[in-house]
């Protein structure tokens, strides 16, 4: 889906509870300011943050916009059985958007 990603700190922490300092002050201005570009430049509803850490020792925050129809389900099933992959060229177009809006 347009936008999905995940915004991660610079420095190695394995999860959500090792921020400290001024990460643990800014983790929540800077999950607003990018969810909120996220939504303005995909048209989404609302945007789902995921953090998982089961997999990779290295807190990440996934990102995923979310509008009625598309292939997010939200909750334990992350995406919609049976759906199609969009075509890259969106998906470029779409970062393009973000990474425009984030640098200003």
């Amino acid at each position: 889906m347009p936008g999905f990603g995940h915004l991660e700190p610079v420095r190695h922490i394995a999860s959500i509870t090792d921020l400290d300092g001024e990460e643990a002050i800014t983790v929540g201005a800077v999950l607003a300011r990018v969810t909120t570009v996220l939504k303005q430049a995909t048209g989404a509803d609302l945007v789902y943050v995921y953090v998982f850490g089961e997999r990779v020792a290295h807190l990440h925050f996934n990102l995923a916009p979310h509008r009625p129809g598309d292939a997010l389900v939200g909750g334990p099933g992350l995406l919609r059985s049976g759906a199609e992959p969009l075509d890259a060229r969106h998906l470029v177009q779409t970062n393009s958007a973000i990474e425009t809006a984030l640098s200003k």
